[in-house]
């Protein structure tokens, strides 16, 4: 989708570029949300307008593209060149720009509002680091050893991986994860309300109980997810909450779902084939576009869910 010239041999052989109007707009008001645009090559374009919201543009070139006014909310635009691009009057918001080049970009009047920029500097002392392993300690020994973490509001992607950590009741309400490797990790009964775990990988994570209430969830991987009830004191279970989060275009297949509370939980385009949500709360759960398992849990209704044929 690169810029282009046309070229013509003179008298001698030799190309010559032929000067040429370039005419309208060539994307103007186009409709893009969601598309996969990964490494593509868009130098030039002119995109006024364009709807491109939660859209996959990861390692994209849009040097000198016009977006005026375009909608890029959600968008993936990590390691994108943005060089000479015009986005003024654009909405970026929760837009992913990490490691984005925005050399000269314009971008009068628009809406910045949550984007994610560049990782923190490095923690020269390595306390996160020293965190984490006295409270894996804590979680090993009951107690008896290290002490719990709290990493509220804390931005922790410079960890990379916590992959099958025992972590169990981690403190990380709006905290930063975006992109963590928790892959296996143990964290029943841990706290993620209003954390950022876009496009991070949870597979086969023990998430019992947890409480991923408001979080970002978009593009995550949560196949086989223990998201199911956590037995606490006696006979008591405590349910995993995801009510109110935003899981767009997430990966639920083999979850374990059972009891979890999932009202007002934005599921649109998520994959939910063989998850378990055996009688989970789906009230006003938004699943437009979700692929859903076949059978169905027994507290599921179609009346009480947004989006369902």
């Amino acid at each position: 989708m690169r810029e282009g010239t046309i070229a013509e041999k003179d008298r001698f052989g030799n190309l010559r570029v032929m000067q040429h109007d370039i005419g309208e707009s060539e994307l103007p008001d186009a409709l893009l949300s969601s598309a996969n645009l990964e490494r593509a090559k868009m130098s030039g374009a002119m995109a006024i307008q364009a709807g491109f919201t939660d859209a996959i543009m990861r390692n994209c070139k849009l040097t000198r593209a016009n977006l005026r006014s375009a909608k890029l909310t959600g968008a993936n635009l990590e390691n994108a060149d943005l060089s000479g691009c015009t986005l003024a009057g654009a909405d970026l918001s929760g837009c992913i720009l990490v490691g984005a080049q925005m050399s000269s970009t314009i971008l009068d009047g628009a809406d910045m509002t949550g984007a994610l920029f560049a990782a923190p500097t490095a923690d020269p002392e390595g306390s996160l680091i020293e965190l984490l392993n006295a409270h894996s300690r804590w979680a090993e020994t009951d107690g008896r050893e290290g002490k719990p973490a709290d990493f509220t509001g804390m931005d922790l992607r410079e960890l990379k991986s916590l992959a099958h950590r025992p972590l169990t009741a981690l403190i990380a309400p709006g905290a930063m994860l975006y992109g963590l490797d928790l892959e296996g990790a143990s964290l029943q009964g841990s706290n993620f309300a209003g954390t950022d775990l876009r496009a991070a990988r949870q597979g086969s994570a023990d998430l019992r109980g947890a409480n991923l209430s408001g979080a970002k969830l978009s593009n995550a991987d949560l196949r086989d997810a223990l998201l199911g009830p956590l037995l606490i004191s006696g006979q008591r279970l405590l349910p995993a909450r995801l009510d109110g989060a935003v899981a767009r275009y997430a990966d639920f297949r083999g979850a374990d779902m059972r009891r979890a509370k999932l009202s007002n939980l934005d599921l649109s385009y998520s994959n939910l084939i063989d998850a378990d949500l055996r009688d989970c709360e789906l009230g006003g759960a938004i699943l437009a576009g979700a692929k859903l398992p076949t059978m169905l849990g027994e507290g599921f209704s179609h009346n009480t869910a947004k989006g369902v044929a």
